[in-house]
C-alpha cells in the first residue's frame, strides 16, 4: 500500500513516512511496517493480514505506475460502510471508481467486486466504476463456450 495512518491521523504517502514511526493501515486499523528497500518499490505491509481486506497488498509496478497518474488525494481511498469496506485503486473527485488488475482474478471475484461498485454507485448517484485490466503480459485468449458467440466479446 502506498499510504497508511500515522499517529495523528494523517494519511502519509510511504515516500514521506519516517523510520521509527508508527503507522496503521488506513482500512482495518492494525500496524504496518514500512518496506523502503532497494529491490522491490517501497510500500506499506501488514504485519499481519489477520482482518484486512484481502487483495490490498501485493501491488506492483504497473499497478503503482497506472495509480500515479492521479493525484495522491485520489489514490487508495478508504471507504467503510455497513456491508463492506474497500480501498478503491482510485476514487475521482467526481466519484468514479477505477480499479487496476495487472494479476488474475476469478470471473466470482470480479463480479462481486463489481456488484458493490454498482451498489454504491447507485446509492451515491455516482458514475459506474471502471475496471483496467494489464493483458501486455499473457495469453488471454477466451474460449467462445465460456460467452455468447459474439466475436467481439472473445477478444
Amino acid at each position: 500500500m502506498q499510504f497508511a495512518i500515522d499517529e495523528n491521523g494523517i494519511r502519509t504517502s510511504i515516500n514521506n513516512s519516517i523510520r521509527g514511526k508508527t503507522y496503521k493501515c488506513p482500512c482495518c486499523g492494525t500496524e504496518v511496517i514500512q518496506k523502503k528497500g532497494d529491490i522491490m518499490i517501497w510500500h506499506f505491509a501488514h504485519k499481519s493480514l489477520a482482518d484486512c481486506v484481502d487483495y490490498y497488498d501485493n501491488k506492483g509496478e504497473w499497478h503503482r505506475a497506472m495509480q500515479e497518474l492521479f493525484p495522491e488525494q485520489n489514490r487508495e481511498v478508504y471507504e467503510k460502510t455497513e456491508t463492506y469496506r474497500h480501498i478503491f485503486d482510485v476514487l475521482t473527485d467526481k466519484g468514479r471508481i477505477i480499479e487496476f488488475q495487472h494479476s488474475p482474478m476469478s470471473y466470482s471475484e470480479f463480479e462481486r467486486r463489481t456488484l458493490d461498485y454498482h451498489t454504491r454507485a447507485k446509492l451515491k448517484k455516482t458514475p459506474k466504476p471502471v475496471w483496467v485490466f494489464d493483458f501486455s503480459e499473457r495469453d488471454f485468449s477466451v474460449s467462445s463456450k465460456n460467452y455468447d458467440s459474439n466475436p467481439r466479446l472473445r477478444k
